[in-house]
């Protein structure tokens, strides 16, 4: 923090504890083998002799004492603090044979307090003088002088000022801030208004800005400004000037005359020079800008007072603003502003026209104008040619003698499917003028179009085809009908076809002497003059009948003496089913008709099948099929196996035993079969003496009819052999699985690991442990608990503290305890907590918390010769 002359190595880890008052140094020699000793010299803090921001001179005196025989070392100690916490010791310089002794001190931060005194030293003992203060400087915003004013002209000066003081740090942006100055109520400019940046002159506090773009004839208020490290921004004195008027030549515009749609006459005055030459003027004007410059049109003269022009090549009917103009070496003045506007010309506006209805050699066309009022129209009509694209009166044209602004006419006599460009035209006492042209085309005729066809009442041998001629190209229809074939995908009138008699445009004709099963291709035609014309291509394939197709027989009710079986018919085979049914058999694998045991016919409509054999044998495979017949002949399904039932008691399996505790165990099995029957009854039954236990001699416990086939067993005895089976009743009885046996275990507390002390603090402790064997039981709590009287803290003893904490899963938990005594010794004990009791760590776990910090003066003066 400070730096000095010779200063000496800081002593680290020490507080000073120095006499306030001046001490004799304990009697010691130099060297511990002789007899001279040591006095302490009369010591006094003298006042600080020079000060700044940064630097300070340290003044006191040392007077030996005459009995000393050693010389001592004479310094000052430095601080912040009043206790000298921490202090700096500078070696002290004495003046020539004088017992005044100073140090300069250097690097000191501006506007703090410091704390001081002249000591003493010999080896490691020390005494000082009376303690002092003093506070350096505080820092400054920078100091200024009024800013300087020169070389004003028109648009800027040439500004200058001096840093005066740099308010403790360096400066890292000076230069000078101003605005207009209205009124003696404008405020002081600043950093916020316009700037100028300074430049600093070589070896000089001074520093200059020129402005180049300031208004004529204006006043300004400026002051110079400065900011150092600090960000401290500091100003000089304001000023007031004012920039030059500007000298450039002044005029005056008179109205425009002899307005025309294209002309307009001017006149214009230099009414003052302002000392100097006219170089250059003339006019300037725009119709976009309201405030003509020399940059947009422009029309210059000769040097004369007063000067005139013909402002030519306008356009009819605009609004112009011109201003006239005079250049001298200071610039160019204007004119104020004047307006005019052009007349307008007897003009004729034609809309393009519009085409519509059109024929093949003829087509109709619509227009409108407008012209200004007061304007006469003297023709009006249409050009129109197959070459020009802006066809005028000089070439084919027609003109529209109704009166009024519409035009309308119907061109004839024009080629079929030939492309015409034509457009409006007017005539007026100014000249004719034309719209825009526009394009059309006269229609062509075309081969006729026509839709594909669509089918109806397709059978094997015969179909019915319908479409429509949509176009009939734009002339007479020579032909139209169908044409078809079985091998060509896109058939002509080559091939197979049926004509219509009429060659009508809506078409519906009957195809005969098809094949059955078969892909046809079809397409419509139509014929003119231009040629024959096919539609898309359609296809259909004729019908053709098969036996019938049915699914496999499924059996959704099977019984000891019945059965009911159903299927159905997916496919009549395309033709009305005569007769449907069941066979079936035990020895004829795949019964028909003719060789089953017995053939059951289903009388109801529809290609559902369901039906339900009866009289059969209990536990009998049969072998069934269902059938259909059609025209075509008789058709079966797969055959089916199908076995009555024969009831039974359940069939019980898979039994086991698992989660075995000492009072607990889980018990599953599962149900092979129920026999045929409905299941009313099923559970586990156990014994401590039956091998194979029964619900008449042992104890069960029920298990629902739905779900898993589980039960949890209760009640045990620990370390036992218990015999267990799983049962299920039904109508015919009682069933048992195979018998097994499990023997239950034995539990005990938990085991806890040592306590981990985690962190300690003033007023909190962190500890951790772990559970190394849940004794064979679910651990329902864990924590520790914590005692500064007894060293066998428990969860509800006398002088002991508890709190809970989370068990993780894998076995470790921990916790941060609070409201702890500062420094104070500590016992504590993990503990966890199951069904058989509670268990705690072996051995408690000690710990101290930490000690309160002392506050920042709180320190005692040393002991000589302690550190």
């Amino acid at each position: 923090m400070y730096s000095s002359i010779n200063r000496t190595k800081k002593m680290k880890h020490k507080f000073l504890r120095l006499a306030l008052s001046l001490l004799i140094l304990l009697p010691t020699a130099c060297d511990e083998d002789k007899e001279p000793t040591s006095y302490a010299p009369t010591l006094l803090t003298g006042n600080v002799a020079e000060y700044t921001r940064f630097d300070a001179v340290l003044t006191g005196s040392a007077v030996e004492n005459p009995n000393s025989t050693t010389q001592c070392a004479i310094g000052f100690l430095i601080s912040t603090s009043a206790s000298l916490a921490d202090a700096q010791t500078v070696e002290a310089t004495a003046a020539s044979g004088s017992n005044q002794y100073t140090a300069q001190v250097s690097e000191l931060t501006p506007g703090t307090k410091y704390y001081y005194c002249i000591y003493a030293g010999s080896g490691s003992h020390i005494v000082k003088g009376e303690i002092m203060d003093f506070s350096t400087l505080v820092s400054e915003p920078p100091a200024l002088t009024v800013t300087t004013v020169s070389n004003a002209n028109e648009k800027g000066a040439t500004f200058n000022a001096e840093i005066t003081d740099n308010g403790g740090y360096e400066i890292t942006e000076q230069g000078f801030a101003f605005k207009v100055y209205d009124s003696e109520s404008t405020p002081e400019p600043t950093t916020y208004d316009h700037t100028l940046p300074g430049t600093l002159k070589e070896d000089s506090k001074i520093f200059e800005a020129t402005a180049n773009t300031l208004q004529a004839n204006t006043r300004y208020i400026i002051r110079a400004y400065a900011t150092n490290k600090q960000q401290k921004t500091g100003y000089g004195e304001s000023y007031i000037f004012s920039t030059e008027e500007l000298k450039i030549p002044s005029l005056i515009c008179d109205a425009a005359t002899a307005l025309t749609a294209y002309t307009a006459t001017v006149t214009a005055q230099v009414t003052k020079d302002n000392g100097f030459p006219i170089t250059r003027k003339g006019f300037c004007y725009s119709a976009e800008n309201h405030n003509p410059t020399i940059d947009n049109l422009l029309i210059e003269l000769e040097d004369k007072a007063v000067f005139k022009a013909v402002i030519d090549q306008l356009n009819e009917g605009t609004t112009y603003y011109l201003r006239a103009f005079a250049e001298n070496e200071k610039g160019i003045g204007y004119s104020p502003i004047i307006s005019f506007a052009t007349t307008t010309v007897q003009k004729a506006i034609l809309q393009v026209p519009v085409a519509a209805n059109a024929q093949y050699t003829e087509i109709t066309l619509t227009s409108s104008l407008t012209v200004p009022s007061g304007s006469e129209i003297l023709e009006k009509g249409f050009c129109y040619s197959k070459f020009s694209t802006k066809p005028q009166t000089d070439g084919e044209h027609t003109t529209d003698k109704s009166a009024g602004n519409k035009l309308q006419v119907t061109l004839t006599g024009l080629e079929e499917g030939t492309r015409y460009y034509a457009t409006a035209y007017a005539v007026t006492r100014d000249g004719t003028f034309y719209s825009t042209a526009v394009q059309f085309n006269t229609l062509s005729t075309e081969k006729p179009v026509s839709n594909a066809p669509t089918f109806e009442g397709i059978g094997e041998n015969e179909v019915t085809a319908k479409a429509n001629i949509t176009s009939d190209g734009g002339t007479t229809l020579l032909r139209t009908g169908f044409c078809w074939s079985d091998a060509l995908t896109a058939p002509t009138t080559n091939d197979q076809v049926w004509e219509s008699s009429n060659h009508s445009q809506t078409l519906s004709g009957k195809l005969t002497g098809l094949k059955a099963g078969t892909k046809y291709y079809v397409r419509t035609f139509a014929e003119n003059k231009n040629g024959i014309a096919y539609s898309e291509t359609a296809e259909f394939t004729t019908t053709q009948t098969y036996t019938p197709t049915l699914s496999n027989p499924e059996f959704p009710e099977i019984y000891e003496t019945s059965a009911r079986i159903t299927a159905s018919i997916t496919d009549d085979g395309g033709s009305a089913i005569l007769e449907k049914g069941v066979c079936y058999s035990k020895t004829v694998l795949t019964p028909t008709v003719e060789d089953a045991d017995k053939t059951l016919k289903d009388e109801n409509t529809g290609n559902g099948i369901n039906i339900t054999l009866t009289n059969l044998e209990k536990g009998t495979k049969y072998y069934v099929r269902i059938y259909a017949r059609n025209k075509n002949g008789v058709s079966y399904s797969s055959a089916r196996e199908v076995t009555t039932s024969k009831n039974m008691p359940p069939e019980v399996a898979e039994l086991s035993i698992s989660d075995i505790g000492d009072d607990t165990a889980k018990a599953s099995a599962s149900i092979v079969s129920n026999g045929g029957l409905e299941i009313t009854k099923r559970g586990f039954v156990w014994s401590t003496g039956n091998a194979s236990p029964t619900l008449e001699e042992g104890t069960d416990v029920g298990v629902t009819l739905t779900g898993n086939f589980e039960a949890k067993i209760n009640g045990l005895q620990p370390a036992t052999r218990y015999y267990i089976r799983a049962y299920a009743i039904n109508k015919a009885g009682t069933s048992y699985s195979t018998p097994t046996y499990f023997v239950t275990g034995i539990t005990y507390t938990p085991s806890v690991g040592q306590v981990s002390i985690d962190e300690t603090k003033i007023r909190t402790a962190t500890f951790s442990a772990s559970i190394s064997y849940n004794g064979g039981a679910e651990v329902s709590e864990v924590g520790f608990c914590w005692s500064n009287s007894t060293s066998e803290p428990v969860i509800e003893g006398q002088g002991s503290k508890f709190a809970k904490a989370t068990l993780n899963s894998d076995g470790t938990f921990k916790l941060t305890v609070s409201n702890l005594n500062s420094y104070t010794y500590y016992y504590v004990r993990a503990y966890a907590i199951n069904k058989n009791g509670v268990a705690y760590s072996a051995g408690a776990a000690t710990f101290t918390t930490e000690r309160d910090e002392p506050g920042g003066d709180d320190n005692q003066p040393p002991k000589p010769g302690v550190e």
